[in-house]
């Protein structure tokens, strides 16, 4: 058995034959449910190619940080690692015949420009109508390539992504007021009202759920 070294800079030295591997270990913390669509988009293990021209900058740019202990660097070091996590995640979705459209790539251009603008401003009162301006086509033609590519209608797929943000949002305390005014709702009993109809369960009662789950 080959007995590890630990240098003196921290890096943790096997011996063997062969040429020499880097391994790179970073973490996130997720808290709520916002992230489970991206998390459940995941393979259990990815294999990238390492000559993306994003990818290997990072790389390069967290070697540099990581060998020298200097101001800011934990700071510098946490922009690196969600640049490296992006353009992993670039890569993976570009060899997926169908990667998923919130990713903010559809292969509709409409149906991009129309998922911008519900993420960019999920309060708004969006219609179809507006939306089918933005993206420069018909009602009908946005209405249906939207749900054949996301997989709902437009609105439909508006009060999903805005029960997602609130769910996040009743984690962290905020009232149901504030919460109805974030995503777009005129009232608190409105908003407890949809909340209800697409989660299953009035904000308060998921609240407590949740938190004690």
């Amino acid at each position: 058995m080959l007995a590890a070294h630990c240098a003196a800079d921290g890096r943790l030295e096997v011996p063997g034959e062969g040429p020499a591997t880097e391994l790179l270990c970073g973490a996130y913390a997720f808290s709520g449910s916002l992230c489970d669509t991206l998390l459940d988009a995941l393979p259990d293990v990815v294999v990238l190619p390492g000559d993306d021209p994003a990818v290997t900058g990072a790389l390069a740019l967290l070697r540099t940080e990581v060998a020298v202990e200097r101001a800011g660097r934990q700071t510098v070091l946490d922009r690196l690692l969600d640049v490296l996590l992006v353009a992993c995640l670039r890569l993976l979705w570009a060899e997926q015949p169908h990667p998923p459209v919130w990713a903010g790539a559809p292969q509709d251009p409409a149906v991009g420009v129309a998922l911008r603008a519900l993420h960019g401003d999920p309060a708004h009162g969006w219609t179809v109508a507006e939306l089918a301006r933005l993206a420069g086509v018909s009602r009908a033609a946005l209405a249906r390539r939207f749900a054949a590519e996301v997989g709902a209608p437009p609105l439909t797929y508006l009060t999903r992504w805005r029960m997602r943000i609130a769910q996040e949002s009743l984690l962290e305390g905020a009232t149901l007021a504030a919460v109805a005014r974030e995503v777009g709702y005129a009232s608190e009993y409105a908003f407890a009202a949809a909340f209800k109809r697409e989660v299953g369960a009035a904000p308060g009662r998921w609240r407590r759920e949740a938190l004690a789950g």
